[in-house]
């Protein structure tokens, strides 16, 4: 997904001016890539929230124009919130192209339907998130982690999930993504079993 923001040059740095510009309705920002020097800038705190608030999340691709006439390709490299009030603090632009690769985290979704799911068993996550590489028109909004084959005890390995095609997956392969379980309810009736020798009444 791509989306178009404007921004205004901001001049300054340090708390004081970070400060003034959050009350003028404007999120500090930072705009930095290959080939050029960092520039300081800020986008209306409004708009960037409807940014962010996309179905691509965190990697949506936003062209930022800047005023002056000059215009760039970029992705959200990072965002930092207020831990209480929630309101943006600041956030970083990386410039990137549209025939290079890049990177990104993507989240995971769960699909298909489990044997183990309908015997009782439950869904137990180890990732949420896989780190991907592909162009940045080809980031997908998430990667599915089908769990049709798995059977309580079974695992869903980094090795098991198909991704797009012109995706890669950079995680461990061997990394487990998720597993089906019993329910902790099951296993400590069997351990109290175990310890007494007496069936447990459900």
């Amino acid at each position: 997904m791509e989306v178009t923001l404007r921004a205004r040059t901001r001049s300054g740095s340090g708390k004081g001016p970070a400060r003034q510009t959050r009350l003028g309705g404007r999120v500090p920002a930072v705009l930095y890539g290959r080939g050029m020097e960092p520039v300081s800038l800020a986008v209306d705190a409004k708009q960037l929230g409807q940014v962010m608030h996309t179905t691509a999340g965190a990697n949506v691709l936003v062209n930022l124009e800047v005023e002056g006439g000059e215009s760039y390709l970029t992705m959200v490299r990072e965002v930092v919130k207020h831990p209480v009030r929630g309101h943006f603090v600041h956030v970083d632009f990386v410039n990137t192209d549209r025939d290079v690769k890049t990177h990104a985290e993507v989240p995971v979704t769960v699909v298909g339907e489990s044997q183990g799911i309908r015997e009782g068993g439950v869904i137990e996550h180890h990732i949420w998130a896989l780190k991907v590489g592909a162009l940045p028109g080809d980031i997908p909004t998430s990667i599915e982690a089908d769990i049709s084959a798995l059977q309580i005890g079974d695992h869903l390995r980094v090795s098991d999930i198909v991704a797009p095609r012109g995706v890669d997956l950079h995680d461990d392969p061997e990394a487990i993504v998720l597993s089906v379980i019993e329910p902790h309810a099951i296993k400590a009736a069997e351990a109290a079993e175990v310890e007494t020798g007496e069936p447990v009444a459900e």
